[in-house]
């Protein structure tokens, strides 16, 4: 299995996601439809970094499956820009460039739920789950 570096923007760069509340639907999608072959992702106003682990026709997929969920909002999505991650040292940049996009963006951190160990920047890790996936099955066991 390879790593991948996706980005998916918006055409012309208007508004993907235009409160914290959209980031955070977003990012719930992302992590739903990547599941665990989503290594870590970062939702911004206008675009979304994904680091996806997979073959390259399973990575296309899944971008093409991102894609689709995001359009949802009714935002026009341009095509995946899909780049292989080529070794430590571009994994290692990479890593800082997705977590510095927080800041990049001048986006609040404040509505940021994990789903697995982070760093203070508001990155999602994923680990299988969506933001607030655990609050949702300690629901779904208190209805039982």
């Amino acid at each position: 299995m390879d790593t991948f570096h996706v980005t998916l923007a918006t055409e012309e760069r208007t508004a993907l996601c235009s409160s914290n509340t959209d980031r955070v639907r977003a990012a719930a999608s992302v992590a739903r439809t990547c599941g665990r072959e989503l290594l870590f992702f970062c939702v911004v106003d206008d675009h979304v970094h994904l680091v996806l682990r997979g073959t390259a026709k399973r990575v296309g997929q899944l971008a093409g499956n991102v894609s689709q969920s995001l359009r949802r909002s009714g935002t026009p999505l341009d095509r995946a820009r899909i780049r292989p991650v080529s070794s430590r040292a571009h994994l290692r940049t990479l890593v800082r460039y997705v977590l510095d996009q927080i800041t990049h963006h001048t986006l609040s951190t404040a509505h940021i739920q994990r789903s697995g160990p982070a760093p203070p920047s508001g990155i999602w890790w994923a680990r299988g789950r969506c933001p607030g996936s655990a609050r949702r099955r300690s629901a779904k066991r208190s209805l039982a």
